[in-house]
């Protein structure tokens, strides 16, 4: 944000906690997958796609667990590969709350929100 200047920090906040106020009022995951950033969705699609068989359908509402067959061990891989893709640290506990690729976007922007 270097060069913004106070009023341009100022409106950049405002529409952060804008896009936050609407993105977690949405209830259906693929309102919120549209919120979510293209980025995140995409590589989080890209890295599932090279790991699960061809005939699975990966969408924003895909569970990971259950519609991919991928094994713990895979899933770990997965998540790692991910927090290198993103220079994060995705904790055990947020990801024991993740289920869709969407809700792995989701925690993975906030993460990434609250390293910048």
């Amino acid at each position: 944000m270097c060069g913004l200047g106070i009023l341009g920090i100022a409106l950049h906040r405002k529409r952060e906690c804008l896009h936050q106020q609407v993105f977690f009022t949405m209830t259906s995951p693929q309102q919120k997958a549209e919120f979510a950033s293209p980025t995140a969705l995409e590589e989080i699609q890209s890295q599932l796609r090279a790991r699960a068989s061809a005939d699975v359908n990966i969408t924003p509402d895909t569970n990971i667990t259950r519609d991919l067959g991928l094994d713990s061990l895979a899933i770990m891989d997965f998540i790692f590969d991910l927090e290198d893709s993103f220079d994060i640290s995705i904790p055990m506990e947020r990801i024991a709350e993740v289920q869709t690729i969407t809700d792995l976007a989701e925690v993975i922007e906030t993460l990434r929100k609250e390293a910048s």
